[in-house]
């Protein structure tokens, strides 16, 4: 399917995307420079010009998490409009269900336990909720986004989307503990070579490798714009530099990030779809 929060971020994407040219423009001395006339000179100019793209950096960070929001909302009214029997629902989506049903109140829990209950047993529908699924509760982070992803059934979409668009192996590397200590056992055993391997040895064999992120593809995209998001929109630093070609290129980036997820959330709902025909 085509989801209708993709076509409205192209048109907003679009529109930023014409900030970053016009901003080159300016930087330029084109001619808009003779019909703003107060920016005729290099500095007001570039200060504008810096100005523009900065508030349009901002805004793509609310795109970017405005779209999520939205597609999210799609997705839950195009699955409960297939009234699909609960036992249909794919693991990760039924957990997020359970999950939400149960709180710490037994009295406003056990009216939805029973009625998950009635739906399983008779292989009947259950509404899925906006709220079992949650929002990006702010910005739009890396592990936000494969957090709530994860919940409709979808793991790790910014690493599959970063190795098919980069051409990488993973966006996750693995480090073993005795890697993360290792200027610690080093200075405990001075130098002693035959102590330090059997240290290393004993915590390897003891502690499994931690899976660690890389800042590359995707990953290091939403890294890099959300530092930059964060400096402008908190004042951290008032001389923060965003050139058009960097807002441009955050632009397509995002873009297509987006476009890949709305991919492959539209594969999952087909899925659904051609298992229950």
């Amino acid at each position: 399917m085509t989801f209708q929060c993709l076509a409205e971020l192209q048109l907003k994407i679009a529109e930023t995307d014409l900030v970053g040219k016009l901003a080159e423009k300016m930087l330029e001395g084109s001619e808009i420079s003779s019909i703003l006339g107060e920016l005729t000179d290099a500095g007001p100019r570039r200060a504008t010009a810096n100005s523009m793209t900065k508030a349009s950096l901002v805004l793509l960070c609310g795109y970017f998490e405005g779209f999520l929001k939205k597609l999210i909302e799609e997705f839950v009214e195009e699955l409960n409009d297939l009234q699909l029997p609960l036992n249909s629902a794919g693991d990760d989506l039924l957990l997020s269900v359970l999950q939400h049903s149960i709180t710490d109140n037994r009295t406003k829990t056990l009216p939805k336990a029973l009625s998950l209950k009635d739906c399983i047993n008779q292989d009947s529908h259950y509404p899925f909720l906006l709220e079992a699924i949650g929002g990006t509760k702010g910005n739009p982070t890396v592990d936000v986004v494969e957090s709530l992803f994860q919940k409709l059934g979808i793991p790790e979409i910014i690493d599959k989307l970063s190795v098919r668009d980069y051409t990488l192996e993973s966006t996750f590397t693995t480090v073993s503990q005795s890697q993360q200590l290792h200027q610690h056992i080093e200075a405990a055993v001075g130098g002693d070579v035959a102590s330090y391997q059997k240290i290393v040895e004993i915590i390897d064999r003891k502690w499994l490798p931690k899976k660690q992120r890389r800042d590359v593809g995707y990953v290091g995209r939403i890294q890099e714009l959300l530092k930059k998001r964060n400096r402008i929109a908190h004042g951290e630093n008032w001389e923060e530099q965003v050139t058009p070609t960097e807002l441009l290129d955050f632009n397509r980036d995002i873009l297509r990030l987006c476009d890949g997820i709305a991919e492959h959330l539209s594969v999952e709902l087909n899925s659904y779809t051609v298992a229950n025909v």
